[in-house]
C-alpha cells in the first residue's frame, strides 16, 4: 500500500514535470510564431503559413507529450479524462509564455502598430454606435491593459487553455489508453 502511493507520487510529480516540458516548447514555438506572422503581416501567404506552422506545432507537441504521459501510466491506463486533464495543465504552462511573447510584442517589438491598431478599433466603435468618448475610454483602456505584463500573462494563460482545452478534446481520443486488467499497475520511470 505504501508503495503505491509511492508510485502514485512518482506518476504525478513525472506530470508535473512533462506538462512543463512540454509547455515550454510548445509555448515558445507558439510565440515566435506569433511575433514571426506580426512581423510578416505586410504578407497574407506567409501570415497564413505561419499560423498554420504554429497551429500545427501546438497541436503536435500536446499530442506527443500526451502520448508519453500514456506511456508513463503504463499498466494503469490513461483515461480521456486524465488525459484532457494534462492537456490542460501542459496549455496553462503554454500560456505563460505566450502571454510573455505577446507583451513583447506589444510593448517592445511593435508599439506603434498597436497604438494604430487600437486607433482604428476605437474609431470603428465610435462609428457603430458607441458614444466617441465611451469608445476613446475603451480603447485607451484596451491599450494600458495589453501594456501591463500581468494581464499580458493571464490573458495568455487564458486563451491557451481554451486553445489547448479544444484541442485536447480530440487529442484525448487518441491518446487515452484503458487500464491492464492483467498488469502490475503503475510502471516504473
Amino acid at each position: 500500500r505504501i508503495m503505491m502511493k509511492d508510485m502514485e507520487r512518482s506518476l504525478s510529480r513525472t506530470e508535473w514535470r512533462e506538462a512543463a516540458t512540454g509547455g515550454l516548447y510548445a509555448g515558445l514555438a507558439y510565440a515566435l510564431l506569433t511575433i514571426a506572422a506580426h512581423a510578416g503581416r505586410s504578407m497574407p501567404g506567409l501570415v497564413t503559413i505561419l499560423n498554420a506552422v504554429s497551429f500545427f506545432s501546438f497541436a503536435g507537441f500536446l499530442y506527443f507529450y500526451a502520448r508519453r504521459m500514456a506511456a508513463y501510466a503504463g499498466g494503469d491506463g490513461f483515461s480521456y479524462g486524465r488525459s484532457l486533464l494534462f492537456v490542460l495543465k501542459m496549455s496553462l504552462f503554454a500560456g505563460v509564455l505566450a502571454g510573455v511573447g505577446q507583451f513583447v510584442l506589444v510593448n517592445w517589438i511593435d508599439p506603434e502598430g498597436f497604438r494604430e491598431q487600437f486607433d482604428l478599433m476605437v474609431a470603428n466603435m465610435a462609428g457603430g454606435g458607441m458614444g466617441e468618448k465611451e469608445a476613446e475610454m475603451a480603447g485607451s483602456l484596451g491599450l494600458k491593459l495589453m501594456r501591463n505584463p500581468l494581464f499580458a500573462v493571464f490573458s495568455g494563460i487564458f486563451s491557451m487553455l481554451i486553445y489547448g482545452g479544444l484541442l485536447g478534446l480530440l487529442i484525448s481520443i487518441f491518446v487515452r489508453r484503458p487500464a491492464d486488467p492483467f498488469g502490475g499497475g503503475t510502471s516504473a520511470e
